[in-house]
């Protein structure tokens, strides 16, 4: 541990569980809104509504919204951009359309598989980050346990039945929202 480096607070780790609170609750709540609405309606409301939090937020700090005049202003927007459509509209719309027929809980568990994918994800893609034998280790049994725990059963089943084809297709709806989440870290 490094000498100016503090260990955390307890309220660092009690914020850290009112986030994993809130993350969590929002597979919920997704899933109790399709109850009434439309997949894509409930990722549009979520992004919408957060949309408008940033901006209502961007006004009332005084932080404002970057210029594109500049090349660095651009630069941010297209960040942006990038960082909206994985971190957000698609993932969200994905994982709208696959709890439909999985579970919240199911969709929570393959958020499981972001960090695994950063890691290779990182290697090709962010200057000085590499694959030692050390990370190659973890990122196999992390991925191996993320496996058993998406698809243990139809491991162990040997497969999909033919009557769940839409089951395995929002299974893998929830895992490509995944990954989705694992390309807007590495934009961010």
């Amino acid at each position: 541990m490094h000498p100016e480096r503090q260990p955390p607070a307890p309220l660092d780790w009690g914020l850290l569980a009112v986030l994993g609170v809130i993350w969590g609750g929002a597979f919920l709540g997704v899933e109790l809104a399709l109850d009434s609405l439309d997949p894509i309606w409930v990722s549009t409301g979520r992004i919408m509504l957060a949309a408008a939090a940033l901006a209502l937020l961007a006004v009332v700090t005084g932080a404002g919204l970057p210029t594109i005049r500049t090349a660095t202003g651009r630069r941010i927007w297209l960040h942006c951009i990038g960082m909206g459509m994985f971190t957000n509209a698609i993932p969200f719309s994905l994982l709208a359309w696959g709890q439909q027929h999985v579970t919240s809980s199911f969709a929570g568990i393959t958020m499981a598989v972001v960090p695994l994918l950063v890691l290779p994800l990182s290697h090709f893609l962010v200057p000085g980050e590499r694959l030692t034998l050390k990370r190659t280790i973890g990122f196999s049994i992390g991925f191996a346990g993320v496996v058993l725990l998406v698809g243990g059963e139809q491991l162990v089943s040997g497969g999909v039945a033919t009557g769940d084809a839409p089951m395995l297709a929002a299974q893998m709806a929830c895992v490509a929202a995944s990954c989705c989440y694992a390309v807007g870290s590495i934009i961010t």
